[in-house]
């Protein structure tokens, strides 16, 4: 065997030795995921049991900034491992959500699902002009003011009309709701949603807690004979209503029932409303967590024009972001 044949042999060999200790680390990395997502199903159990909500941001950026610290000779650029962690997140509120919900998530049939691929960080500290649909103090405010609260949130009457402002280039992205997981699919949000034209970038789960508000010279429950809410919030505490034998009143959505009882006051009447509406129209909460399911909860979606992408990802990676 010739020099240059046998270099070639010993080449081959070392190659196929190496790629078989990466293949061993692979199959390693898949059992250690498996173990993971098997851990996250229990901590599923044990938010749904406390009312926790899903996502904890202030522990998801501990933890990335303890494995930046961690690989200190920075053989893994900080951008892949913040690309990894982000897809192990997703995928840890994928499982928490599957378990606790009643039923199955719509999929996008015509927009165009990058929720993966983007994972905008967020918080984001961003300056954004951001449409959703009801008033301000709705669950839809309060989701743009957990996760760009330095954005424009510019609350619109209708459905159709944030799908016009998506449109025609008004705004630089939407927040909608498309699903609950007590309710199902919320149809208006996805027919907006589900448009050839337009990109999810990101879903949120949030937590919805009601609150029974007042005026603030009401001291106890026994005042309170009839409550506004949006007629699903109603849906959702029937028990508490039940219970303490009040009326429930329909209204337009949640944020118009605190911003009618604040404006209006009716003798012994309150409101069922987010805590961001009770802070917003200087209400009283006379009691919080009223719903049914404690672990209730509804997905946003943060949906844009194609033709907005550029910029909007340009801006969602630009250094200001903590």
């Amino acid at each position: 065997m010739n020099a240059e044949l046998l270099e070639v042999c010993l080449f081959s060999d070392d190659i196929h030795n190496l790629r078989t200790r990466i293949d061993e680390i692979d199959v390693a990395i898949i059992e250690l995921i498996e173990k993971r997502a098997k851990i996250v199903e229990g901590i599923a159990s044990v938010k749904a049991n406390h009312n926790l909500y899903i996502r904890d941001f202030a522990r998801e950026e501990q933890h990335l900034n303890s494995l930046l610290e961690l690989d200190a000779a920075k053989q893994l650029p900080a951008d892949y491992l913040q690309t990894i962690y982000g897809l192990l997140s997703t995928m840890a509120v994928e499982i928490q959500l599957q378990r606790i919900q009643r039923y199955p998530q719509p999929r996008f049939g015509y927009a165009l699902d990058m929720t993966k691929p983007i994972m905008p960080k967020v918080p984001n500290v961003q300056k954004f002009n951001i449409a959703y649909q009801g008033e301000p103090g709705s669950f839809s405010h309060m989701t743009i003011s957990i996760l760009f609260p330095n954005s424009e949130a510019i609350g619109l009457n209708q459905f159709e009309t944030v799908g016009k402002a998506l449109m025609y280039d008004y705004i630089d992205f939407a927040i909608l709701p498309f699903f609950n997981s007590n309710a199902g699919t919320v149809t208006n949000g996805l027919k907006v949603i589900d448009t050839n034209e337009n990109l999810v970038l990101y879903k949120f789960p949030l937590p919805v807690q009601h609150f029974l508000a007042a005026p603030p010279y009401v001291d106890t429950i026994s005042e309170i004979k009839a409550v506004y809410s949006h007629p699903e919030a109603l849906k959702q505490c029937s028990n508490f209503l039940r219970q303490h034998d009040l009326e429930g009143k329909e209204c337009s959505d949640t944020a118009t029932a605190a911003r009618y009882i604040s404006e209006v006051k009716p003798k012994g009447a309150a409101a069922i409303c987010s805590k961001l509406a009770l802070q917003m129209y200087n209400l009283k909460p006379i009691a919080a967590s009223i719903q049914n399911d404690p672990f209730n909860y509804t997905l946003f979606a943060m949906v844009l024009h194609y033709s907005k992408l550029p910029t909007v990802i340009d801006k969602l990676k630009t250094k200001s972001n903590h």
